[in-house]
């Protein structure tokens, strides 16, 4: 801060030219903008032609600030040209200190005050007098989006970053003058300039890295975005974010600032380390990184850059001074002054001037010698690796709310310094001067006294010596405690993208399943936003699905069936919610939602699905049992819709039927009690067989009827057995008709055996039986029988008076929603459900379906369906055939591996059909097995690493498989997708009404059912 009784204000060229009209002749071009807090008098000032102007730039290409004389000499000629009127060009001011963008100062008069500039002025805030600091902090807007990059583990090429950072030295519109004039020209703009952050919040071990814009040019995050993307590898994170530099300071910090530091005058012109010199398996920055996560205080670390102008002509000079062993045209005249004196031998003097060292930029790059780290002790040579032409000014400093680590940081860098010129920290105190230029985005430049020194506070650096100040290190480049602050991950971790993102616009309505991780900015700021409703929740989320990046599954896709698996807690309830919404909203047909689990998944449907759509009325909610004892009826023992409805022959109805019977068995029984009694099952199908004979038996029947003839068989085939009288009355009675005599035969052969035996074989046929009745409600729905004249040929299904069935066919040519809770009935009893309602349905879809939609498809998603994607109506009815009538098959379980189940090589083949035919996979953070990784498909990843991919997603995020798009068109590769947010109405979500609608969910659900029933 300036002195408070200095009468004097301090201006620059480019501000005096800057200040504002202040003549009422329009024809005047005299203008004059002030330093936002002068208070002194202008007097008048002169004018000059464009033209006039560009020439005496010119003139000046050559002027070089060796002296304070010369300096003078420059303001002489800039007041002769009438760009600025300097009343008395004094020297510099005796006490001088560096001063922002670039500014020479010199003495002024008096001036009224002026409001402060706009921040494209340049200026470096200042504290006015009597303002409390906090209140300065909170005044000046340091707050800008940047990129923000998150590092994985892996291995940077030092070569790219060099090269890309040479692009950005192109960036931007401005222009570099000689002299850095063009920052006291307010008719010239200056070059852009960039900045990179390293943030470390108050009582917190973990580091943010931040990239963009700096306080001058026309670069912008959009445009540095491709840049900066191509420095790194493909598996670290950019995100825009807003941040702010003086959000964590509530006072001062403690400041360093690291300054270049010549051995001799000119030595900036060598070399300091760069990147590709960093042989160690350790970041450039790991020290100062290390040191600031010890620290409980707020840490930044800053550092500014822009390009500088080429000096290739400054540089073949001094490499003609070092040829002759001076470092500046003063010594080169004293030398040969001494020469002209003493005289000079003949071979000092051939070496001075010997041709095999040339003085052009390039001519020694041959000279390169090693010391370690540090580069050469050839100056010359240094000077030519230095690449002129490429190079940039470079302000670091760091800032932090505890002045012990500052102190230790300003020590962070110095391994980086060169053979001739060191990168040395300066610690300074509370510095405001040097804070306002830090929440300005600004460069320290050196005043003009310090320019003839040997310490400047900026850097000269080519870019891969730049490269060591801004690199964003892996994690497995820092050590251990800065490792774990780093907010990295394992390249493990990191999303994987679609290498064709033109993907996402064949996926773009339908059933909404994530958001598809994207390197593309998102553009949503540019969409039209959702009016739909008053409630802002509802209109985000609507917003939300209608993004590009949101994977949206149609009808053809869903027919090819999806599989959603991740552990407790990964989010698969509140994604399926996201699912039934989006598929309901987007999709014509049935959505049909079997939750065995005894949640609140039906619940917050209703409650979604009534925020969302203003009512429930198209929402069916079945719970299996009612409390009254009710349950939804389905005929199992009924030939009629396969063989008239799906037109199967009548002995592939007839097996179909027995398979899904003893389905159902495995589940009362276990599969292995069901198996061991061979004989018995052989008994049992023989005898629905002849039930079903084309010309003594029936079409359909109960399981009712079922019963009384095996109790028949057995209890009359006993007596056959035993041998008593009537033995031919006995048989007759024991034996159902058919027409078979080879199923006859067979019935019969078990007469032969003893009577104890032939007990026990029939006590085991009437057990598979008697042991449904111990499940009254499937004993029920296994009880219907609907009479022929109930049937209608027509249409090939039941007539609408049928009586107690669930009817599929209003279901079906519906859009309607049903929600089936069998959580009061768990366990296998639950499996058993069901596999009748699938059976049920299958026959139901292949009697019924007739495609009049392109979007149609009837969705059915299973949760905890692991145990029923080893049925057989699943795998070997839905999933080989579901696509051609239109059917959707979702599964949801904690992990695809449990469909093997306790008997692993009896479920092999379910689950290979699992994984072949279910073109969807969404898998979350689990562990999974050869089967899984190898169905799983990308280019760049094998089986195993495909594994640590999904093992390294963290909650709420899908591993992908998506299903082709079209007949002979490529596998998708796998991607990474985010979780969609909580549908409003969600019991996660508050809104308005919620609390009402949560407690009428209840009653919603009472009224809905719309299912005939009969009592248990």
């Amino acid at each position: 801060m300036g002195q408070a009784n200095n009468l004097r204000q301090v201006k620059t060229v480019r501000e005096i030219h800057r200040e504002e009209r202040v003549t009422s002749n329009t024809e005047a071009k005299n203008r004059s903008h002030p330093h936002p807090l002068q208070k002194t008098p202008h007097t008048a000032s002169k004018t000059i032609h464009h033209q006039r102007f560009r020439k005496a730039m010119n003139a000046q290409i050559g002027l070089q600030l060796t002296s304070k004389r010369q300096l003078t000499r420059m303001f002489s000629i800039l007041s002769t040209l009438a760009l600025v009127t300097v009343p008395d060009p004094n020297p510099l001011p005796r006490q001088a200190e560096a001063t922002p963008s670039g500014t020479v100062e010199i003495d002024t008069p008096d001036e009224p005050h002026v409001e402060e500039r706009e921040k494209s002025d340049y200026s470096t805030p200042k504290r006015e007098d009597g303002e409390e600091i906090a209140d300065f902090i909170e005044r000046v807007d340091s707050n800008q989006e940047y990129i923000k990059i998150t590092p994985v583990r892996c291995d940077l090429n030092a070569e790219t970053i060099a090269r890309e950072l040479f692009g950005l030295h192109e960036y931007g519109g401005g222009k570099k003058l000689p002299l850095d004039i063009e920052k006291h020209i307010g008719m010239v703009e200056g070059v852009s300039n960039f900045e990179f952050i390293i943030h470390k919040p108050a009582d917190s071990n973990e580091f943010d890295f931040y990239i963009g814009p700096g306080e001058r040019g026309d670069v912008d995050c959009d445009r540095l975005s491709s840049n900066i993307r191509a420095q790194y590898p493909e598996d670290y994170r950019f995100d825009r974010e807003e941040f702010d530099l003086s959000e964590g300071f509530t006072e001062v910090p403690h400041m360093v600032r690291f300054n270049g530091v010549e051995k001799k005058r000119k030595d900036w012109m060598t070399r300091l380390v760069g990147l590709e010199d960093n042989d160690i398996e350790r970041s450039p920055l790991a020290n100062l990184l290390e040191t600031a996560i010890q620290s409980d205080g707020e840490v930044v670390y800053q550092v500014v850059m822009e390009p500088r102008q080429d000096w290739s002509r400054k540089a073949s000079q001094q490499k003609m001074l070092l040829k002759r062993n001076v470092n500046s045209m003063g010594g080169m005249f004293f030398q040969t002054a001494m020469d002209a004196v003493f005289g000079v031998n003949k071979e000092r003097k051939s070496a001075r001037q010997r041709g095999d060292t040339p003085n052009q930029v390039g001519g020694t790059i041959s000279d390169r010698e090693a010391n370690g780290v540090r580069p050469g002790t050839s100056r010359m040579a240094q000077i030519d690796l230095k690449d002129p032409a490429n190079t940039y000014n470079v302000c670091i400093r760091a800032a932090s709310t505890s002045q012990s680590t500052v102190k230790s940081i300003s020590d962070g860098l110095n391994h980086l310094s060169g053979y001739f010129y060191k990168v040395q920290g300066e610690y300074l105190g509370q510095d405001e001067d040097e804070f306002g230029r830090m929440m300005n985005h600004g460069i320290t430049y050196p005043a003009a006294y310090k320019s003839l020194g040997r310490t400047k506070p900026i850097l000269v650096t080519n870019t891969e010596e730049l490269a060591n100040f801004i690199t964003v290190p892996p994690i497995n480049e820092l050590p251990k405690a800065s490792k774990a602050g780093s907010g990295g991950a394992p390249k493990s971790q990191s999303p994987l993208t679609s290498p064709n993102e033109d993907i996402f616009d064949k996926f773009d309505n339908g059933m909404a399943i994530g958001e598809a991780q994207t390197e593309l900015r998102d553009n949503d700021d540019d969409l039209q936003q959702s009016t739909l409703s008053q409630i802002e929740e509802k209109n985000v989320w609507w917003d939300k699905m209608n993004e590009r990046e949101t994977i949206q599954l149609g009808a053809d896709h869903l027919s090819t069936h999806y599989i959603r698996a991740a552990g407790t807690g990964h989010g698969k309830t509140v994604a399926t919610l996201n699912d039934a919404l989006t598929a309901h909203t987007n999709l014509d047909g049935p959505l049909i939602i079997v939750d065995p689990s005894g949640g609140d998944m039906c619940e917050n449907y209703l409650s979604c699905h009534r925020t969302l759509f203003g009512g429930t009325d198209d929402v069916e909610y079945i719970q299996v049992p009612e409390k009254n004892g009710e349950v939804p009826c389905m005929p199992f023992f009924d030939l009629r819709p396969l063989t008239e409805g799906a037109d199967l022959a009548r002995p592939i109805a007839i097996q179909r039927v027995i398979d899904h019977y003893f389905e159902v068995l495995n589940y009362a029984l276990g599969r292995s009690t069901v198996e061991q009694a061979f004989v018995a099952n052989e008994i049992l199908t023989s005898l629905l067989k002849a039930m079903f004979d084309k010309e003594y038996g029936k079409d359909h029947f109960s399981i009712g009827d079922f019963l009384k003839v095996a109790q028949d068989y057995a209890k009359y085939g006993k007596r056959v057995a035993e041998g008593g009288e009537d033995k031919i009355q006995n048989k007759a009675r024991a034996l159902p008709n058919t027409s078979d005599p080879q199923l006859r035969n067979m019935l019969e052969s078990h007469f032969e055996k003893d009577a104890r035996q032939f007990t026990n074989t029939t006590d085991a046929v009437l057990n598979r039986i008697r042991k449904l009745k111990e499940r009254d409600f499937i004993w029920d729905m296994l009880s219907v029988d609907i009479p022929d004249e109930a049937w209608s040929d027509s249409e090939n299904w039941y007539k609408p008076d049928a009586g107690a069935i669930f009817d599929l066919k209003e279901v079906f040519n519906s859009n309607k929603v049903i929600l089936i809770d069998t959580g009061n009935i768990q366990g296998d009893s639950s499996k058993m459900f069901s596999v009748l309602f699938l059976s049920h349905l299958w026959s139901s879809a292949k009697s019924l379906y007739t495609p009049s939609k392109d979007n149609y498809c009837a969705n059915v998603i299973i949760e905890e369906s692991a145990p029923i994607a080893r049925s057989d109506v699943v795998v070997k009815n839905i999933l080989p055939e579901g696509r051609k009538f239109g059917l959707s098959l979702g599964l949801i379980m904690q992990y695809p591996e449990q469909v093997l189940g306790d008997d692993p090589d009896a479920n092999q083949t379910a689950y290979s059909e699992l994984l072949n035919n279910v073109k969807t996979k969404l898998i979350g953070n689990i562990s999974i097995d050869d089967d899984l990784s190898d169905s799983l498909f990308h280019e760049d990843l094998d089986s195993e690493q495909i594994k640590d991919r999904i093992s390294g997603l963290a909650t709420g995020e899908w591993v992908c498989e998506l299903p082709s798009t079209e007949f002979l068109g490529d596998k998708a590769e796998i991607i990474t997708m985010e979780a969609l947010p909580v549908p409003p109405g969600h019991s996660g979500v508050s809104l308005p009404f919620h609390q009402t609608l949560k407690t009428s969910v209840k009653a919603v659900a009472r009224t809905t059912v719309s299912v005939k029933a009969i009592p248990s």
